[in-house]
This record gives C-alpha cells, structure tokens and sequence, in this order.
C-alpha cells in the first residue's frame, strides 16, 4: 500500500508535552504586569493618564490573544494524545481480528490435540495423521497437498530457485509446532488479504513476484508474494480528467506523489516530509502546491537577504486545462530578480505573458500582482489560483476573494534549497525574464572584450535615461555620480573605491525613497486598478537603479556571468513597455555629448529575438512543477509592431518574453489584438 504511513504513538505523546509547554509559557507571556500598571499614574502622574488607558487597552488585548493561544495549544495537546490512544486501540484491535480471523488469510486454524498422547486427536472417529511441521525451502517433497499434488509442484519456483517443500515431522515435534500464519513480506512491505497465496493454491496464482529476503516459507511450501511499490519520481500523470486538468492535483499513479530529479526537488521533497509531519492533522495530506510555492519562496529570500530595502516577493502557483505554471514576482519594476538568484527552470514572471497590464507595476504588495494575474488568466484561459505565499501580509480582500485557495503570509528565509549558486535545474535572471535568445550574444563576446561590453551597456543605460527623464531631487546626485565615475572609465582611469561606497549609498537612498511612492491598493477591488498618475516617478527611480546596478558591476573583474546580469538590467529599461512613453527633455547647456560606444543590445535585439510567452501548463517541467501533468501545447503566437506610421525615433517595441521550452496560452479574449494593453 503506498500510502502506509508509521506512526509511534509516543512521538505524539511528546509532541503534545511540547505543546503543554509552549501553552504553559503563553499564558504566562499573556498577564499583563500588574504591578507595573499599578505604579504608573502615581509615577508619572495624571497627564500621562491617556497612555496609561492606552497600555491598559494593549495589555488586556494581549492577555485575550495569550490565553486564546495557550488554549490552542491546550487543545492540540489533549488531540495529539487522543489520537496516539487511537492508534494503540486501532492496532490492538487489528491485532486480535488476525487472530480471530486468521483462517480467512490463508492460515489452517490448529488442529485439536489429544493431551494424553500428544497427537492430534481422531476427528468423527478416523484417527488423523501427523500434523507435518513448518518447512523451508529446499527442503525434500515428503507430502502432497489438499487436492492430491504433491506439497511444492505447480508452485512455482521458492527463494534461489528452489522448489518449496513439506517434511513429515516427528509426532513430539508436530505437537508441539503451531501452524504458520500469514507469512510477513520483506521489511518495509505492507500485507493485505490479498497478498497472501491459499496454501493448496497452484500455477500462476501462488507464484511470488518478489521473494522475501530471510523469511521461512509457509507450511505447505507457498511463499505470499510481497508487495512491490512502484517508483518514486514519475514525471507523467495518468489520473487525469477529459478537460486535461488534473483529477488529484500533486498526485501521480498510484496515488502517489510526483516527485522531480533534481537538487530542487530533494528539497521539495524534504519539505513535503516535514508538511506531513505528525503536527498536522491525522489522514490530512499536506497542499503539494502551497509546499512548492513556499519552498521556492524561502529560497530566494534566502538568496536575496542583502536585497534592497522594502523589497518583497510573493510565489504562487495556478493550475487550468493545460496544466501548472508556477510564478514568482517582486514589489519593484516589473519583478525585478537581482543578481545571484537562480530559479527553477519553468518558474515565470507574470510580466513576461501577453496580458500584463501596467496597473499592476508600483503596487506596494506583490501578492496583489499575482492574484490580479490570476484573475486575468483565469478569464481568458480558465487557469485557476491554487497556492499562494508572500514574504510580507496577503491583502485580506485577497484572502476573501480566493477563500479556498491555500495562502501563507510571511514566509521566512529557509536554507532548505540553495539558490544562491547555478544548478543543472536552474536559471538565471536572464532566462527568468524570457530573453534567453540574447544568450548566444553574450556567449559571441570574447573573454577580453566583456568590460568593454560591460561599459558599453552602462553607457548607453546612462545615456538613455539622461535623454527621457529629468533628474528628481532624489537622483540628481546620483546621476553626479554615475557621470564622474563613467567619464573615469571611459579614460581609462582607475576609479577609487570610495567612489564605488559613495554610488551604493545613493542607490540605497533611492530604494528608500520609492517605499512611499508604491501604492497601497487594499482598498481598490480586485480587476480595478489603474495606472497610478505618479507611477511614472516611480518608473523613473527604477529606471535609475537599474543604470547604478550595471555601473557596479564594473567595480570588479567582469565575468561573462556578470555580462549577463548586465544585460538583464539593461533590457529591464529598454524592453519596458511604457519606456518610449517617457518624454524627451532637452539637455542642459554643460551636458557633454558622449561619443558613441557599441551596445551588446538594442530594441532591435528584442524586436527581431525570437520571443515566447511562458506556458500555463509547463509549470516547471522537472524542478519546480512537481506535479503538473503532461500538457498539449497550444499554438505559438507572436507579437508584432501596429501597422502604419513607423515609430518615433527611440520607439522600444514592447516584448514578451518567457521562459525556454514553455508553450504558449493564449489569453486573448475573442476579437482582441495580439498586442498588448498595459494601460485600461
């Protein structure tokens, strides 16, 4: 049975003390101090009487939500020994049905004994033969069987290819030898009725698939076979519905969990052990989807712990016809990934499929994102929101919204999978945000050029965003600094490392300063946002880390990694749908004209890549997607310039971008173009 679990009931026995503790500690934790209270008016006098309401009000609430705690972990603790009394009773009581009801498993029940001549005693008369004692196989046929065979023939084959035989036993030894019962398979294989062979059967019948290793035989020569579970890790799911979605989402055959081969999945799959732990909820599966999102989850905070302040991301994972996706977003630009960060391959961004909408750029919680994309596909391709974990709060009008959805706020860094360093089942920021087709143009660099083309990309940025966007108060120095530092450069120069300390801290202050530019939207219903008038402030500052982010990276040798990151933050401003939106300024009298420089891409690198949109139904194919099922790709699509007047000058043709390998659902709603709407 592959759904055998084993429980010691003295392991819930401790898990309830633990559970005594913590409530004992709780509760504790919960009264407020009295005596302090008491002492405050006559401390700090009547003027301070509204605090003293107000510590009043907080430690009586604190006391409610102590002791209604406490009380949980009462109530957990008095289930947890319930159950392990549960289990006992259940096992005693298996226990004695066997030996109540051995004979309806295969075993004789005892012959009756004479006790004054210590044999079997005459039955209607007719004196009875020897009971024959227990054998083992390669013993001698000296018998035959219930229907006239001899003991051992049409049996099939005993443990080394020997056939199993019986042996007349002396009476003292028949007498004293109990008749065997169901014979126990090998370590770890569970027995049902039907696993055990009839000691007269014969053929094909009583033919033992896997022989047990170091068990005796049955009296009668018939070894039950054992029960043999199928592997663990299949990639394929064949209990699925006619519409394709799957009819036990997690599940493969057999009922078994669909494990991947990968260093991700080993740790998808020590999470799935410790979710099925003995503190949840006895016969309760745990949520194969909410373990992988919050698997991946943690990872990448682990990965990202030095990020930049008030940065959070939100994992989900949805599910429709054509099977999982699993997506991943952070709260800046467009979910942006820094550098170092390898994830799964087959994780997506939301930003990356045909139907992103700008709205949902410079809102504060990422969870939002990706519940508003859940409503997107939902309607356009009948995916379906299963899982979803943030590191910060879930909206509440979230939670409403998808009541049945499983959720997590908080998430913490978990050193469970390392996503720190490249992986065979791993890719980087690169491949995430669908511009895998720019690779073979950082592979083309040769290895003395990758600073040059490393500057060249820093330049241009630069350059880019001097042209479109006026300096705020916020960047102006920033910008002072990218110029000093890329005018050393382009000399030649060596640049000091106090440059470098002075160009962080400013980025540093720019991250802060766009944690109150993001937009609270819990009050906005979920399909209703709107492009926010003061989103293009925020663009601008994201836009402007972006250029510090690949200027930093010539603070070291460039490795062809490094290129690649470079690129990626590169692309992040020129492939923004809403950047040939911005308008062009006109340069200040002392702004110098930097001479031209090549640039490793350009918009034309986007336009003419060859460019999909991430699948519904990959989720990842064999790391992140432990259980998505095999999928049918729907047509490829593509995304072409309008028609018409050719594009201004600077025109970037907004692209969409996906993940290798993944096929394409197509949300459009009938009738609607195949470009995309970003504003509503």
């Amino acid at each position: 049975m592959p759904d055998r679990m084993d429980i010691d009931p003295e392991v819930l026995r401790q898990l309830a003390n633990q559970h005594d503790r913590v409530a004992r500690d709780t509760w504790d934790w919960a009264q407020p101090p009295s005596a302090w209270l008491d002492n405050f008016l006559p401390t700090y006098g009547k003027i301070a009487f509204p605090v003293y309401n107000a510590l009043v009000r907080y430690y009586d609430a604190r006391r409610r939500a102590g002791e209604r705690l406490a009380g949980q972990h009462d109530q957990t603790a008095a289930s947890l020994r319930a159950a392990a009394d549960s289990y006992e009773r259940t096992d005693e009581d298996i226990a004695t049905g066997f030996r109540r009801n051995g004979e309806e498993f295969g075993a004789p029940a005892p012959a009756p004994m004479d006790p004054g001549t210590n044999r079997v005693a005459p039955i209607n008369g007719v004196p009875a033969v020897d009971v024959p004692a227990a054998t083992t196989p390669g013993a001698t046929n000296a018998g035959t069987g219930v229907n006239g065979t001899q003991i051992g023939e049409g049996a099939g084959t005993g443990i080394a290819g020997t056939a199993p035989a019986a042996e007349a036993a002396a009476p003292a030894a028949a007498a004293t030898t109990p008749p065997a019962s169901v014979l126990p398979p090998a370590t770890g294989a569970p027995v049902t009725p039907g696993d055990t062979a009839q000691p007269g059967s014969t053929g094909a019948s009583a033919q033992p698939s896997v022989a047990p290793s170091g068990a005796s035989a049955m009296s009668g020569g018939v070894v039950p076979p054992a029960v043999v579970a199928p592997p663990v890790g299949v990639a394929g799911g064949a209990d699925q519905s006619a519409s394709g979605a799957p009819a036990d989402a997690g599940r493969g055959a057999a009922g078994l969990p669909m494990m991947p081969i990968a260093p991700f999945a080993a740790a998808l799959a020590n999470a799935r052990d410790k979710a099925a732990g003995p503190d949840f909820v006895v016969g309760e599966r745990p949520d194969d989807d909410l373990v992988l999102a919050r698997t991946l989850l943690g990872g990448i905070l682990s990965a990202v712990r030095t990020s930049a302040l008030g940065l959070q991301w939100a994992v989900a994972v949805l599910r429709g016809p054509g099977g999982a996706m699993v997506l991943v977003t952070s709260n800046e630009g467009r979910g942006w990934l820094p550098a170092g960060v390898y994830v799964p391959q087959g994780t997506a961004l939301p930003w990356t499929v045909d139907g992103a909408e700008a709205a949902w750029e410079g809102i504060s919680d990422p969870a939002r994102m990706l519940a508003e994309f859940s409503l997107m596909a939902g309607t356009r391709s009948g995916a379906r929101l299963t899982a979803l974990v943030s590191s910060g709060e879930i909206d509440p009008g979230v939670r409403v919204r998808f009541g049945d959805v499983s959720m997590q706020s908080a998430v913490a860094p978990s050193d469970d999978v390392d996503l720190g360093v490249p992986t065979p089942d791993t890719v980087d920021r690169l491949v995430l945000g669908g511009m895998s087709h720019l690779q073979d143009k950082v592979a083309a660099v040769p290895d003395d050029q990758l600073r040059d083309r490393c500057l060249g990309l820093a330049i241009d940025a630069d350059s880019r965003i001097a042209r479109t966007s006026a300096p705020a108060s916020v960047s102006a120095v920033v910008r002072q600094l990218r110029t000093k530092i890329l005018d050393q450069l382009r000399n030649g120069g060596d640049v000091p490392r106090e440059w470098w300390d002075d160009l962080r801290d400013a980025d540093d202050l720019l991250a802060a300063a766009m944690l109150s530019r993001r937009v609270d939207v819990r009050r906005v219903e979920l399909g209703e946002l709107r492009i926010d008038d003061q989103a293009e402030i925020l663009r601008t500052l994201v836009f402007e880390r972006r250029c510090n982010e690949v200027l930093m990276l010539l603070s070291e040798n460039v490795t062809r990694q490094e290129l690649r990151d470079a690129v990626y933050a590169h692309v992040q401003i020129i492939g923004h749908p809403l950047y040939a939106a911005a308008p062009e300024t006109v340069a200040a009298p002392e702004t110098v004209v930097a001479p031209q420089v090549e640039v490793l891409v350009s918009e034309a690198d986007l336009a003419d890549g060859e460019i999909g949109r991430p699948t519904v139904s990959a989720g990842p194919p064999e790391t992140a997607a432990a259980a998505a099922p095999a999928t049918e790709a729907a047509p490829s699509t593509t995304t072409t310039p309008p028609t018409g007047a050719a594009p201004p000058a600077g025109t970037v043709l907004p692209p969409t971008i996906s993940a290798p390998g993944a096929i394409a659902p197509d949300f459009r709603r009938d009738g609607e173009s195949p470009g995309r709407s970003d504003a509503r």
